[in-house]
C-alpha cells in the first residue's frame, strides 16, 4: 500500500508542476520567469551554442558538438545544441516533450496513470519507480544513455541534481507563471520554441469558445483527498487561470488560496473551513490515489450547499490538477460540458480519444 508520504511525494510531482517551494526555490523560480519572460529573447539566447553561433541545423550542431547554455530554476546547465536522447524523470515532463515534437526515450513513472497511458500509446516506455525521485534507480538512469534529464519539480530534484548531472546535463522545467509562458519557457529549454506556438494557438481559440458560453455567474470549486488530508488548487495554478479566463469563478476562499510549501500546486484544507469552499458547482478529484470518500464521509460535506442541491461532479483528478497544454484542453473540454448543465464529463477511459482530439486541433492550428 502507497504510504502518506509517498502520496505526499506524487502530488508534489504533479506540479508541471508542483514543487516543494522554499524561499530559495521561489527566487530561484522568479529568476526563472524573468528569463522567460521575453520568449523570442530567451529562445535566442538559448540557441546559442558556446561558439556564438544561433540557429545552426541539427545535424551541424551534432556534428560540431555544439553546445547551449540554459537556465532553469535550479541554476544554469550546458546541453548538447540538439539532444537527441532525453530521460524524463515525471510523466509530465514526458508530455512536455512529447507535445514539443520530441520522443523521450525513457520516463520513469512519478505515478500519473492518464499521462502514462498517452506515453505507451506513443510507443515511450513508462519504467515503475516506486520509491519515488528519492529512491530513484541513478544506474537505471544511466543505462538509457541520456544525453539529457529533464524534470518537472525542483524541490523534489534539487536533493539528487548533482548526481543527476553526473549522469547526463540535467534541466528543471518551469513552475509558476501562467500556462502559455511556462510552456514558451520549457519549449526554450528543449531548444523547441516554435513548437510551442500552434498548441498555446488552440488553446487560447478554444478558451474563448468556453468563454463564449454562459458561465459567468457560475462558481465552481475543486477538492480532492488523498490518505487522510484533503485540500484545494491554490490561486496559483494553471488550472485556475483556465477557469478565470473560461469566465468561471471560484469561491473567495480558493480565490485567495496560498499554495502549501509541501504540495507547490495545492493548499490543504481542515474541516472547519469547508463551508468557505462551497460553490454553485462542487467538482471532486477522482482516479488515480485520489479517494473522494475522505470528503464525502465528513458530517460537514453533507451539510454543503452544491452537496445538497445535487451540483457534484467528479473529475478526473490528474488532469485537473498539473498544468501541461493537454490538461487545459481536458479541462476545457469539461467545462463545455458543464456550462451546459451536463455531468458526464470524460474519465481516464477517454484519454486517448481526446488526446487524438487535442492534437488534431494543435495540428489544425499550426
Amino acid at each position: 500500500m502507497t504510504s502518506l508520504r509517498s502520496l505526499i511525494g506524487v502530488l508534489v510531482a504533479l506540479a508541471l508542476l508542483a514543487a516543494a517551494c522554499s524561499s530559495d526555490d521561489a527566487s530561484d523560480d522568479s529568476a526563472s520567469q524573468t528569463a522567460g519572460a521575453d520568449a523570442g529573447a530567451a529562445a535566442s539566447a538559448s540557441a546559442t551554442d558556446e561558439d556564438g553561433a544561433v540557429g545552426e541545423d541539427p545535424s551541424d550542431s551534432e556534428a560540431s558538438g555544439a553546445t547551449r547554455t540554459v537556465t532553469h530554476p535550479l541554476g544554469e546547465v550546458v546541453l548538447p545544441a540538439q539532444p537527441q536522447r532525453w530521460v524524463a524523470l515525471d510523466e509530465g515532463a514526458a508530455m512536455i516533450l512529447l507535445e514539443l515534437g520530441v520522443t523521450p526515450v525513457e520516463t520513469f513513472s512519478q505515478g500519473l496513470v492518464a499521462a502514462g497511458d498517452v506515453l505507451e500509446s506513443e510507443g515511450i516506455t513508462v519504467t515503475p519507480n516506486p520509491a519515488g525521485l528519492a529512491g530513484l534507480n541513478f544506474e537505471a538512469v544511466a543505462e538509457a544513455e541520456p544525453d539529457a534529464i529533464i524534470a518537472s519539480f525542483d524541490g523534489a530534484v534539487e536533493p539528487i541534481y548533482d548526481e543527476l548531472n553526473a549522469i547526463a546535463p540535467t534541466v528543471v522545467l518551469p513552475f509558476e507563471g501562467t500556462w502559455q509562458s511556462m510552456f514558451r519557457e520549457s519549449a526554450v529549454m528543449v531548444g523547441a520554441e516554435a513548437e510551442a506556438e500552434p498548441a498555446i494557438a488552440a488553446l487560447e481559440a478554444r478558451t474563448a469558445e468556453v468563454a463564449s458560453l454562459d458561465g459567468d455567474d457560475l462558481t465552481i470549486s475543486t477538492l480532492g483527498a488523498f490518505g487522510s488530508l484533503f485540500f484545494t488548487q491554490s490561486s496559483n495554478t494553471p488550472i485556475d487561470q483556465v477557469l478565470n479566463d473560461a469566465g468561471v469563478t471560484r469561491p473567495p476562499a480558493q480565490a485567495e488560496s496560498v499554495p502549501d510549501p509541501t504540495l507547490g500546486y495545492g493548499t490543504l484544507l481542515s474541516e472547519e473551513v469547508l463551508p468557505e469552499h462551497d460553490a454553485d458547482l462542487l467538482l471532486l478529484f477522482s482516479g488515480a490515489f485520489y479517494d473522494s470518500s475522505v470528503l464525502t464521509e465528513l458530517p460537514v460535506y453533507n451539510a454543503l450547499g452544491a452537496v445538497q442541491d445535487d451540483r457534484v461532479v467528479e473529475v478526473d483528478g490528474e488532469m485537473w490538477f498539473v498544468g501541461y497544454p493537454f490538461t487545459v484542453s481536458w479541462v476545457l473540454d469539461d467545462l463545455e460540458i458543464l456550462l451546459a448543465g451536463g455531468t458526464d464529463v470524460a474519465s481516464r477511459d477517454d484519454v486517448l480519444t481526446r488526446w487524438a482530439d487535442y492534437r488534431a486541433s494543435v495540428e489544425a492550428a499550426g
